[in-house]
This record gives structure tokens, sequence and C-alpha cells, in this order.
């Protein structure tokens, strides 16, 4: 497990199993708030997970990055902040320490699969929209791209 801290009051721990509170924070955000199905999954079992915790140690986001087909980049997804917590710029501390942890790694880059009500934030990170809308559980998914 690799940890950095932020602002001395947050840290984010990388795991490579899926954390029970990163799995708390994900049914928070996509099961009881937006009403989509969020088990565990094989893709889970092949991932790094992020969780962002505060000084306290509770948790108040997550991601999860893996390696896509090519070898060159990796894939990004499941990102979550608790309800409280967005605004803060704690989504774009996961997503820039997800950037460092796989560049570490050798990667080229990372796609995404996001909601499209979440482009706007992932542009202002430097991700261009790669894909024409498709629809997952109901909800608009486009695939976004950033090369390092």
């Amino acid at each position: 497990m690799r940890t950095l801290v932020f602002y001395k009051s947050m840290k984010i721990n990388v795991h490579t199993e899926l954390p029970d509170e990163a799995m708390s924070v994900r049914i928070s955000v996509f099961t009881h708030e937006q009403g989509l199905v969020d088990k565990p999954d094989e893709t889970d079992r092949i991932s790094y997970h992020l969780l962002l915790s505060d000084d306290d140690g509770k948790a108040i986001g997550t991601c999860r990055i893996f390696p896509s087909d090519d070898g060159k980049t990796y894939i990004l997804g499941r990102l979550a902040i608790i309800k409280e917590y967005r605004e803060k710029g704690y989504g774009s501390m996961l997503v820039r320490f997800a950037e460092g942890y796989v560049k570490n790694l050798g990667a080229a880059g990372i796609i995404l699969h996001s909601q499209y009500s979440s482009k706007d934030f992932y542009s202002k990170l430097g991700y261009i929209q790669s894909s024409e809308k498709d629809t997952v559980q109901g909800v608009e998914h486009i695939w976004m791209s950033h090369t390092f």
C-alpha cells in the first residue's frame, strides 16, 4: 500500500484488493444516490483501488485503475466522492494521483468511461471525449482519454 498525504488532513491509500471502505463509498454514491447497481466484479480483482480518507480515517472518495487491453494505457473507473465532500477538489485530487501512479507504472495515458454529466469535470483536467454517447443502466456515458 502506498500513501500520499495532502494538507496534513487527507490521504490516499492504494490497495490491490477492494477495501470495504471503498465499496461503501461506491454504494453510497452509485446505489443510494443514483439508483444504480454497483457490486464487486472481476475488474475489481485486477485493479488498484485508491481510497481518499480524512485525518480521522473516514473514507470520502475512491476510484479504481487497471491496465487496458493495449498494455499502454490504464482505465480509470468508479470515481466516487461522498456528497458533502464534492466541489472541494477531492475528485481532481484522486484523478491527478491516479495519473501519477500509472505514469510510474509506465503508462502512456488514461482512458475512462464517464457519465455524460461529468464530462466538464474531466475536460477541465485535460480529458478529451473519444466516443459518441452510450447508455449504461439508463445513464448516458462517453469514453474520454488523456495522454501523458
